[in-house]
């Protein structure tokens, strides 16, 4: 057994004390959802500070916060192929290392998580003209991948071959291409690099049989040279997180649960310190991401979903500015619980991914739509955000109303804590986090703590920082147990009674089959979770709104938990 680390480890290698004061089931199908319900059942036998100092925690993510650059190129890469959006990526995180230049709009999907087939034109774009209108972001150049190549020429000092044949020498070129500044190219780019005059420095074709020699041969010669102690787990069918990755000097492999290279993954984890960050993906399927979130909470790892998330390289330049009014206590709806009604809260989630916020809220049926604030309602929030990208944290933090809770989801990344062996470190931080932004309402999807009397209440308890959180969400959907409960400690939990993939007329149905019970039999309150990728705002709020007059009291995820008995 390996003996505790009471330390994280710095940027330079060296060792630091933090605070220790004391997705997912993206594409879940009901079928899945029973058969993670029988594997689960198995598992149940400081002072202060103020929100620009998201510095207080940006160790906890960061290796470097490049500066914001005088002149930004915009790639339109539209309809390009996979082969150049891996070289565009990989050309934006080796010129955003030092001053945050390049911005790229009209990426696809990855092909890795078909699901998620989304083209994110529209929010890249809001971002870019929400930073002009507020952030003084308007010298900007519009470029294709070729003028980009000739502009930045003379930073690129060579670019690596990789072949989609051998998957695994994408991710090795990821590890390599920022430690050099060199570019990431197929046969298919190699015209367009020599003709700028930017020549072949490796070929990683052929050097590995496998998949896993690769990846541990990485871990063994680069890993301690890396300017970040955080890890890269990402499919080599992405591209969207690789300019992050090589911005930061983040080691990167891949594997899930279920493939063969799992057991190097578990590995690199092992041999890894403890409490620091995973970004990528570990899973395709709801059974994946319960076994490789338990592995990496096991290993004392949190996971930070951003496989499909364009732009970090960039926007982790963007810093709010004191000018723009931050309302740190907000004013709160004024509901409170009924006896004679029906008790009901809603939060839209798909965990602590960070596409969601990035990609996804920000279209014009969700947070930009005009119908958002007539009920409450509660909206998952990565506490990431604060310091990856804190200016579209800033964004949801200043613009909600009365009746939008943001809710701390998960921590200061995915895991279940109750695996987690440095649980103070885990607790306190998010908890600093969660109180420093006003959020008092924590949401965790550890199964073991849907006992009331789970040995981690304990821990969560004594690490509550200036009375944050208040209360727990607890799942995504209901495995076993009570749906309402307070823990030994006193805190007071909701676990929902919707499942994962329920659509706005399924949550409808949920609440009217209870309203059709006779009033004693009504529970005190109810919490229904729905995921964003199937209940836009629009029409989630449109079809909850008549339930007001058949005796349902909508409150927010806070209020609600003033309910719980």
């Amino acid at each position: 057994m390996r003996s505790k680390p009471s330390v994280s480890i710095d940027k330079e290698g060296k060792a630091r004390q933090i605070h220790t004061t004391s997705s997912f089931v993206s594409g879940l199908k009901f079928s899945k959802i029973i058969f993670i319900a029988t594997i689960l059942f198995f598992f149940s036998c400081k002072e202060h500070v103020d929100f620009e100092n998201f510095s207080e925690y940006e160790e906890l993510y960061l290796s470097n916060r490049p500066t914001l650059g005088k002149v930004i190129y915009v790639i339109d890469m539209a309809e390009e192929s996979f082969e150049n959006s891996i070289l565009a990526s990989s050309l934006q995180g080796i010129i955003n290392k030092k001053e945050a230049r390049i911005y790229i709009i009209g990426g696809d999907a990855g092909l890795s998580r078909p699901w998620e087939k989304l083209n994110s034109m529209e929010s890249e774009n809001f971002w870019l003209s929400h930073y002009k209108e507020f952030y003084g972001v308007d010298n900007l150049k519009e470029v294709n991948l070729r003028d980009a190549i000739a502009e930045f020429r003379k930073e690129i000092k060579g670019y690596l071959l990789v072949s989609r044949g051998e998957p695994w020498t994408i991710n090795a070129a990821t590890t390599l291409a920022g430690l050099d500044n060199l570019v990431i190219a197929f046969d298919e780019n190699k015209d367009l690099l020599e003709s700028n005059g930017i020549g072949l420095k490796e070929s990683l074709i052929g050097r590995w049989r496998n998949s896993s020699e690769c990846y541990l041969y990485l871990f063994n010669k680069y890993y301690t040279k890396m300017k970040s102690k955080g890890l890269g787990i990402l499919s080599p069918d992405e591209y969207r997180l690789r300019d992050f990755l090589i911005q930061q000097g983040i080691l990167t492999v891949y594997g899930r649960p279920t493939t063969e290279e799992w057991d190097t993954i578990e590995y690199i984890l092992r041999e890894t310190p403890w409490n620091i960050p995973v970004f990528g993906y570990i899973a395709v399927n709801g059974v994946e991401e319960l076994l490789g979130v338990i592995t990496l909470s096991k290993n004392g790892k949190f996971l930070i979903p951003s496989d499909s998330t364009s732009n970090l390289s960039f926007h982790v330049s963007v810093l709010p500015s004191s000018t723009e009014n931050f309302p740190y206590n907000p004013k709160s709806s004024t509901g409170s619980c009924k006896k004679d009604s029906l008790n009901v809260t809603v939060a839209i989630t798909d965990g602590d991914n960070l596409v969601i916020p990035a990609n996804w809220y920000v279209w014009q049926n969700f947070w930009r739509s005009p119908v958002r604030g007539r009920l409450p309602i509660g909206w998952s929030f990565s506490l990431a955000l604060n310091s990856i990208v804190p200016a579209i944290a800033n964004y949801y933090l200043s613009t909600r109303t009365e009746n939008d809770e943001l809710v701390g989801m998960l921590g200061i990344g995915y895991v279940h804590p109750s695996f987690y062996p440095d649980r103070d470190f885990f607790f306190s931080n998010s908890f600093l986090i969660m109180g420093d932004l006003k959020l008092g309402t924590f949401w965790t999807l550890d199964p073991l703590l849907l006992n009331p009397e789970a040995p981690t209440w304990e821990s969560l308890s004594k690490n509550t920082m200036y009375g944050f959180p208040s209360g727990v969400l607890s799942g995504y959907f209901p495995l076993w147990g009570p749906k309402y409960f307070k823990t030994t400690t006193g805190i007071p939990v909701l676990v929902p009674i919707s499942i994962y993939g329920d659509t706005p007329a399924v949550l409808v149905n949920r609440i009217r089959d209870i309203l059709n019970k006779s009033k004693s039999e009504w529970p005190p309150v109810v919490f229904l979770s729905a995921s964003a990728w199937d209940n836009p705002i629009e029409e989630l709020l449109t079809s909850l709104e008549p339930l007001q007059k058949e005796g349902v009291n909508f409150l927010l995820p806070s209020q609600a938990l003033k309910c719980v008995p």
